[in-house]
């Protein structure tokens, strides 16, 4: 889905970026258990703070067999993480954080990991059938998440390069190896003016080897999920793939279908509207609707509309061939 503007040109520059390094990134090999995949040489969480509950109740510790990073509850059941973690149906776990900033108790088993299609992270190929960058996984888990932790809202509509977005990850801090997973977070601007072929960087570099796959929130939703950092118009920077372009696959990856009283065919409502966002996937609208705590009813109107309008009241209805309208 994409709802944003014309994407800035982000690429390498010129022979600085050859001088610097700027080319695939490739796995590090594991060190220390502490140590998850990384796309690059990253530097620190510099002068990270301790993580608050809000981001121990959403994260866990993604193990695999190829070392460990940082995961993100977006389900009952289901983590995101970054594909390039390379996680197995297999031989893969998470840790919860338990309302503390490192976790405790057993690890619970990964039975399905779901990527984008064209996505093959053991080939070290990270974009779709299309062409777009998707290092994203969805985990689910053996058995539903713990009482202490919280599914994560996810970011419908990118928020521009003004935004400021908190970073949280599980890896390196301020250099030093992080054994027992301490959970850190740091703040960062957003570099990027849209994320239309995927992802999208940040103004700074301040993720370290093991915080792939953890979240970036804006205004408590996820935005991003790491990949590792790259050289940017002259300055290294951490790059994420885009939470809200990939928002349908993700959907349907957990089974979303929303909990609404009412589904009703070919009419839309007068109530009070919240917001209108433009998408071509009822899910999404289904989505905004649910993550707005105010939202009591949708209206989807599919292409050449591809509108979302949720409202705060019911309103009547009025007669619209081929929208969709659902009560909460």
């Amino acid at each position: 889905m994409n709802t944003l503007r014309t994407l800035r040109n982000l690429t390498c520059v010129g022979a600085l970026a050859l001088a610097m390094g700027c080319a695939a990134p490739s796995e590090e090999p594991e060190s220390a258990a502490d140590d998850g995949p990384v796309a690059s040489a990253a530097s620190t969480i510099t002068n990270g703070s301790f993580a608050t509950t809000f981001m121990e109740q959403r994260a866990v510790v993604v193990q695999t067999p190829s070392g460990s990073c940082t995961g993100t509850i977006i389900s009952n059941r289901h983590v995101l993480t970054a594909a390039h973690c390379l996680a197995t149906n297999s031989g893969s776990s998470v840790l919860f954080y338990r309302n503390s900033v490192v976790p405790s108790g057993p690890p619970v088993p990964v039975t399905q990991v779901q990527l984008v299609p064209g996505v093959f992270p053991f080939n070290d190929d990270l974009t779709d059938n299309n062409g777009n960058f998707a290092d994203l996984a969805v985990l689910t888990l053996a058995s539903a998440i713990p009482s202490t932790s919280a599914v994560a809202q996810l970011g419908i509509i990118y928020p521009g390069s003004n935004a400021t977005g908190t970073q949280v990850g599980r890896g390196q801090h301020n250099g030093n190896a992080n054994g027992t997973n301490l959970l850190e977070f740091a703040t960062n601007g957003f570099y990027s003016d849209d994320n239309s072929v995927g992802f999208f960087y940040t103004n700074d570099d301040r993720t370290n080897k093991g915080d792939s796959g953890g979240p970036i929130y804006v205004n408590g939703q996820v935005q991003g999920e790491l990949w590792g950092n790259w050289l940017v118009a002259f300055a290294m920077r951490d790059k994420y793939t885009a939470v809200s372009f990939h928002l349908p696959f993700i959907l349907n990856a957990i089974g979303f279908t929303g909990s609404f009283s009412s589904i009703v065919p070919d009419v839309i409502r007068t109530g009070t509207t919240i917001e209108n966002i433009i998408t071509s996937d009822l899910r999404t609208c289904k989505l905004d609707c649910m993550q707005h705590s105010s939202c009591v009813a949708f209206d989807f109107r599919a292409a050449p509309f591809n509108l979302c309008t949720i409202h705060s009241s019911l309103g009547g209805t009025l007669a619209f061939p081929g929208a969709i309208s659902g009560v909460r």
